[in-house]
Formats: structure tokens, C-alpha cells, sequence
């Protein structure tokens, strides 16, 4: 059985990640320079 594991994303405006930080490109998604995302490493 594969373990369903919750997450909560939170943020605010996300400034310091701006251009690469937008509504359309959240930072849970934004790729890391050692490859994956945010989200895939949690």
C-alpha cells in the first residue's frame, strides 16, 4: 500500500523568487539547480 503523505503550501508573495516566482509558476515548482522541485523533495 503506498502511504499518502499531506502537504500544506504556504506563502506569501513571493518576491525574492520574482520573475522566476509567478502566479502561473508557484515556488513548490520552480526546478532546483540539483535537479527536482521544491514539492518533490518534501
Amino acid at each position: 500500500m503506498t502511504n499518502i503523505v499531506p502537504v500544506i503550501i504556504s506563502g506569501g508573495v513571493g518576491s525574492r523568487l520574482w520573475p522566476i516566482s509567478r502566479a502561473l509558476h508557484p515556488k513548490p515548482f520552480i526546478p532546483l539547480p540539483e535537479g527536482g522541485t521544491l514539492i518533490r523533495k518534501t
